[in-house]
């Protein structure tokens, strides 16, 4: 399946951030970041590829470094313009044949399945289709089948300590923050900054894939970063993410505390 590759986080500098952290509800009070509400089974179709150091999400060779073999990528009705990027789905297979009963696997939503030839028939826009990776397709089938039916459900993901952050930008004030290693439902629906000095919490849009861009009056650093989880809903909050003396392409890991 051809896939469009995003950006990569390949050779960026790697820095651990010592930071002080905490989680809040949406609405007050507190939830738990690491625990995502299991989600109900839906029926789908699922086939497998190789090639799981891209994908439309812009992860690049980190998210393989991260998620490894339990990569997918995701028909448009199950992507929603990038919002499943990150999202953990437990696959299990329901038929016609070559299914291995009892078995489960989870995977990581890091790719787009376009609704173009030669995918339109399993990802088509009406289509709740997940393309794995091909060691995952083998968990839950015979390989050989190539296509089967399947039922997924949303799951919690890897419990991470930390969310990691590529920073990219200029020194004119746009700021790209792509977004990996997400704990809970793994899954980004908001993403704020706040700069030293400032009161306010401003919101960045997503742009495409796991990448959040904001304009503006240059930030001053340190920068927090506060990311909205589905499921739960909860805020997670990371003080001075991007430290001071930062450089733009760097990656950053933004721990949970």
């Amino acid at each position: 399946m051809a896939c469009r590759a995003g950006g990569t986080l390949v050779g960026a500098m790697l820095v651990l951030v010592s930071l002080s952290s905490f989680v809040e509800a949406q609405f007050g009070g507190f939830c738990d970041p690491f625990q995502a509400p299991t989600g109900d089974w839906t029926s789908g179709t699922a086939t497998f590829y190789s090639g799981g150091s891209g994908g439309a999400c812009g992860f690049g060779g980190l998210g393989y470094a991260i998620y490894g073999e339990r990569y997918a990528a995701a028909s448009m009705r199950i992507w929603q313009n990038g919002a499943a990027c990150g999202l953990c789905v437990e696959i299990r297979c329901t038929g016609p044949s070559g299914c291995y009963p009892g078995k489960v696997v989870k995977v990581t939503i890091t790719d787009f399945c376009p609704n173009t030839p030669p995918n339109l028939a399993h990802c088509g826009p009406d289509k709740n289709h997940i393309d794995m990776g091909q060691n995952s397709f083998p968990v839950i089938a015979d390989a050989r089948v190539g296509v089967i039916d399947i039922e997924y459900r949303t799951v919690s993901c890897t419990p991470y300590s930390n969310f990691q952050v590529q920073i990219n930008g200029n020194q004119f004030g746009w700021l790209s923050l792509l977004i990996a290693q997400i704990p809970g439902s793994g899954r980004v629906v908001g993403c704020e900054v706040q700069g030293s000095g400032n009161d306010n919490w401003e919101a960045l849009k997503r742009t495409w894939g796991s990448n959040w861009v904001r304009t503006g009056t240059p930030l001053k650093a340190p920068i927090h970063v506060r990311l909205t989880l589905w499921g739960q809903i909860c805020k997670v909050t990371s003080h001075n993410c991007i430290p001071s003396g930062f450089s733009f392409g760097q990656v950053v890991q933004c721990n949970l505390e």
